[in-house]
């Protein structure tokens, strides 16, 4: 990962914030397909005015954390957060279990009828539940990565790679884990910062596009097809620095 510029500092995010990470949010995701294809049909952003409301809701959350970098050649305007959310950290810890409990299975695609974007969205949200329950479940004390966002203009300067840094040497203070789920084009970022995968969702986005090809205007996203593709969400944990160190040296996944 490229250095951080001398520029650029972490510091907590503030309710002033708010507005400019909303708007990077919208940036960030204009070349995400799956949000793409959710905006053309729904005729809308997803990141509309009550993603501003979310974002001041996980700002005031007490078991939040969100670090923003900010630019001193820009003004200190704020290019890049990290959302981090804590479970089970104050919560008295029971013994670890010798039973290893399953994988979550991916959701049942509705039979014998069109699918839509709703249906994306319900089969999506039922695998982050499902996911939620397998890796942070209760009395198990972990750190997960809600989000972490980079302005397009500003990505490749080394910003999300400090980013991640941080809020994985915020769960190293606590001795803990810390997951994700990943957009389809973040997965390498979490790799390269100790991530590994465990588990994944690929859905096939034309299933769910009522027929509608890929605009000509967002085919740079699909190298030229008038195909969505196949969409992967991927789910990646992270073990504590101390953790991972000794799983280095044994061989053994964290």
């Amino acid at each position: 990962m490229p250095p951080l510029p001398p520029s650029i500092t972490l510091t907590g995010a503030k309710s002033d914030d708010i507005e400019t990470m909303h708007e990077l949010t919208r940036s960030a995701f204009e070349t995400d397909i799956h949000t793409q294809l959710k905006e053309l049909v729904k005729g809308q952003p997803v990141f509309d005015e009550s993603n501003k409301t979310h974002l001041h809701t996980l700002l005031a959350h007490p078991r939040v954390e969100i670090t923003v970098a900010r630019d001193a050649e820009q003004g200190d305007r704020v290019v890049g957060f990290v959302i981090m959310s804590r479970r089970n950290i104050d919560v008295p810890r029971p013994a670890p279990s010798l039973k290893l409990p399953s994988l979550p299975a991916p959701p049942d695609l509705p039979a014998h009828r069109p699918l839509t974007v709703a249906d994306l969205e319900v089969l999506t949200n039922a695998s982050m539940a499902a996911w939620e329950d397998y890796l942070s479940p209760a009395g198990s004390p972990c750190w997960v990565v809600i989000g972490l966002t980079v302005h397009p203009a500003d990505q490749g300067r080394g910003v999300g790679g400090a980013l991640l840094r941080r809020a994985l040497a915020r769960a190293d203070e606590d001795g803990v884990y810390t997951w994700v789920q990943t957009s389809m084009g973040s997965r390498g970022h979490y790799a390269a910062a100790g991530f590994r995968e465990v588990g994944r969702l690929e859905l096939d986005l034309d299933l769910f596009a009522g027929g509608r090809e890929v605009p000509e205007a967002l085919r740079r996203l699909t190298a030229g097809s008038a195909s969505w593709g196949t969409y992967v969400w991927t789910y990646m944990r992270a073990a504590p620095a101390a953790a991972a160190y000794s799983s280095s040296s044994s061989g053994d996944d964290p």
